[in-house]
């Protein structure tokens, strides 16, 4: 059980803690309902302990700071909207949700049991995407319900793949590797017909990183040298595969290309960020600030007028759309966090303890970064299961 928690209440708290992050791709109703009742349960426990998991420390800090930085951006905003309050609210969620994980130092089984949820959870899901898209014929691509959008939708399902793919090398005997690894290539699969380049890249490369540092900590399984040779070989060539279908669908839909398209939406985005570089334009604002009135008027190369993608709500990049949204502040907040997530990872694969839950962090924080450079993550539904996969880690840190 938790250290900080009673036993009862710790039960409680897992238990609701699994029904979000069951119905968290499926049910937008239910999802709400499981993290209030999660957070309640978690408060409750708190009070009547008189113990919230110890002193303040400086993760905690910048947690905090994350979503306060971006309701003071909000204030000085001209702009306002219901897309800023729910991106404030997000972020708010995201980090609250960390931080009571963080402060309740789960069991490995514990751990398990919730990434068992999640798993469970993303296959409903993804079942039902699959059934409306090849059977129903309904949307370009298969999507998850409450996630929406195909990208996020992939980024999801990369992170379910890939922390069965680091339990399958890191977790050893506590985890049946038949199990994980047939799941990993699994949800591989599910992730080929979204045609989301970013996320097959990053599946690509962050699997190498999990099979030579299962290699480099001398995982239990990497001593069968055939099983070693079959993983390696099952990462690369999946990961061309998949990178060759999404290529060839991608690029008759899109002739221009598609870091062509990319750097055409950063130029852009980068031409407003000037204007409020220290706070930004408040999170949620970056339809209503790049916008071709705006660009035309801080452009200073009106000979060559920059495409408009009016339609975006986001610059398709994870810095640039906080450099536009919650400005160079929010930014080196973020990129603190980060870099205090990977100290807590690189010390702990260092040290050779808690190496599964060092790799699934490893996974978390990768699949932001890596795919960060395409498409904005760390928001919503996998913004939650993000933060959700690096809590644990930061727990050992304490």
């Amino acid at each position: 059980m938790g250290k900080y928690t009673a036993p009862t209440a710790s039960r409680l708290e897992l238990s609701m803690l699994c029904l979000l992050f069951l119905f968290l791709p499926y049910s937008e109703f239910l999802k709400h309902l499981f993290f209030l009742l999660y957070t309640l349960f978690w408060l409750t426990t708190r009070f009547r302990l008189s113990n919230f998991g110890g002193r303040i420390d400086h993760i905690d800090v910048l947690m905090i700071s994350i979503p306060v930085l971006g309701l003071i951006s909000t204030m000085f905003s001209e702009f306002s909207s219901l897309k800023m309050l729910d991106r404030n609210f997000d972020m708010f969620r995201i980090m609250l949700l960390g931080l009571m994980v963080r402060r309740t130092l789960w069991s490995k089984r514990e751990i398990y049991t919730l990434l068992t949820a999640v798993t469970v959870g993303a296959l409903i899901a993804l079942l039902h995407g699959w059934f409306i898209y090849f059977y129903r014929g309904v949307g370009a691509y298969p999507i998850l319900k409450s996630v929406g959008h195909v990208n996020h939708s992939a980024i999801y399902i990369l992170l379910v793949g890939l922390w069965l793919l680091s339990a399958f090398l890191l977790a050893g005997k506590r985890i049946p590797l038949l199990l994980t690894g047939t799941f990993s290539l699994l949800f591989f699969c599910a992730l080929i017909p979204t045609v989301s380049r970013a996320a097959v890249a990053a599946y690509l490369i962050i699997g190498i990183l999990l099979f030579v540092l299962a290699i480099a900590v001398k995982a239990p399984w990497a001593k069968t040298k055939s099983l070693s040779l079959g993983t390696i070989c099952a990462i690369v060539l999946l990961g061309a595969a998949g990178a060759l279908v999404s290529e060839q669908r991608s690029h008759s839909m899109n002739p221009a290309g598609f870091f062509e398209d990319r750097v055409s939406i950063w130029r852009t985005a980068l031409v407003v960020v000037p204007d409020k570089p220290f706070l930004g334009a408040g999170p949620g604002s970056y339809k209503s600030v790049v916008t071709e009135g705006n660009v035309a008027r801080l452009s200073q190369d009106v000979s060559k007028p920059l495409p408009v993608y009016s339609y975006l709500d986001h610059g398709h990049n994870l810095a640039i759309t906080w450099l536009v949204e919650r400005g160079a502040m929010g930014l080196i907040l973020l990129i603190g966090f980060f870099i205090l997530v990977s100290k807590a990872i690189f010390s702990s694969l260092i040290q050779r303890t808690n190496l599964d839950e060092a790799g699934i962090a490893l996974v978390s924080l990768s699949v932001v970064v890596l795919v960060g450079v395409a498409n904005t993550t760390f928001h919503h539904e996998h913004g939650l299961l993000s933060i959700l996969m690096v809590a644990p880690m930061l727990a050992r840190s304490r």
